[in-house]
């Protein structure tokens, strides 16, 4: 099978992606990455408390996490340590019309999986990602727009 130098130079840009993808947390711009919780709530899941909160990124480069949502069922508080379960949404990149997104779930801190995820951009340049943590009785839905510099920011949609 043949490939195109451009197939082989979009592959190799996926795989350092992929392999480089979780040294983005330390960001290259040596300014800590800010995270602002969006949507925070409680509850209880039988006879164990729970709490989740989503996150969002004001702002993204690509290599960056757009948005994160944490879920804890069990103890919580000072001392307390319950079971966490979080999905980091890390922005990818740009094609064309479409924004590659990946949604890495960790569990106890350790990365269980990562899917990738393709949103369409509309002629706003804006994309809607909805999410819905654990233990949450409804789903939220945020919006993602790309400015003309490629950062991409975040708000909870209305």
């Amino acid at each position: 099978m043949t490939h195109s130098t451009a197939t082989r130079v979009l592959l190799l840009a996926w795989a350092a992606i992929l392999v480089l993808g979780p040294l983005a947390a330390w960001d290259v711009r040596a300014q800590p990455i800010k995270m602002v919780p969006v949507a925070e709530g409680t509850g209880r899941a039988g006879e164990f408390p729970t709490k989740w909160a989503i996150y969002i990124t004001p702002e993204a480069a690509p290599g960056d996490n757009i948005a994160a949502v944490e879920s804890i069922i069990g103890a919580i508080g000072a001392g307390k340590v319950g079971s966490l379960t979080s999905f980091s949404f890390y922005f990818a990149g740009i094609e064309g019309r479409t924004l590659h997104l990946y949604r890495v779930e960790f569990k106890d801190l350790k990365e269980q999986t990562r899917h990738p995820i393709l949103l369409p951009l509309a002629a706003d340049n804006t994309a809607l990602l909805r999410v819905r943590p654990l233990y949450a009785d409804k789903s939220f839905t945020l919006r993602l727009r790309v400015g003309a510099d490629n950062l991409l920011t975040g708000a909870l949609a209305k």
